[in-house]
């Protein structure tokens, strides 16, 4: 990833779409292997770009932008046999969060790309691509950090997560 990185010099928009399902199965039964390659895919490799990609970042304006499940988060007796997958998108999704805390200079968001017909989908969901080239542009800030949907959240820490009725408000 360093030698790419350097051969892509300064980027504007780093979309992460690496993604891996393994197959259906309890958590019990579940060849470890297969079900620990959802997180070597789906966050692992958020770490290792951010390490590889982040000192050539815009300085000005960079947005980083990653793809999700949205099935994370249904109850798991309707997605049995998925933890392996969804688990590894709910830990995504938080590693995105701590990236915006950490580097304020930069834009993040996890985004939802509705149901698409991918490998991934067809093994349990054309991008929006759109979409995602506006949440690169200043007026989507009031997304930082957070899953993409629209301004009523701005204030609130819904779309993010987290435990409601932390019981410290300020932090």
């Amino acid at each position: 990833m360093e030698k790419i990185a350097k051969a892509v010099g300064t980027w504007d928009v780093l979309i992460l779409n690496a993604g891996f399902i393994s197959a259906p199965a309890p958590i019990s039964k579940a060849p470890l292997d297969e079900y620990w390659k959802n997180y070597e895919t789906n966050v692992k490799s958020i770490v290792i770009l951010a390490k590889a990609f982040f000192p050539t970042a815009n300085s000005t304006r960079a947005a980083v932008l990653a793809v999700t499940g949205g099935a994370l988060v249904l109850p798991p007796k309707q997605v049995i046999g998925l933890s392996g997958y969804l688990c590894s998108k709910l830990a995504q999704i938080k590693t995105l969060e701590f990236l915006a805390a950490e580097n304020l200079n930069m834009f993040f968001s996890s985004v939802h790309p509705g149901m698409i017909e991918t490998d991934i989908f067809l093994k349990s969901a054309k991008l929006p691509a759109h979409f995602m080239v506006w949440l690169s542009q200043p007026e989507a800030q009031f997304l930082n950090g957070r899953f993409a949907k629209a301004k009523e959240i701005e204030p609130t820490t819904q779309m993010t997560i987290g435990y409601e009725g932390w019981p410290f408000p300020h932090m």
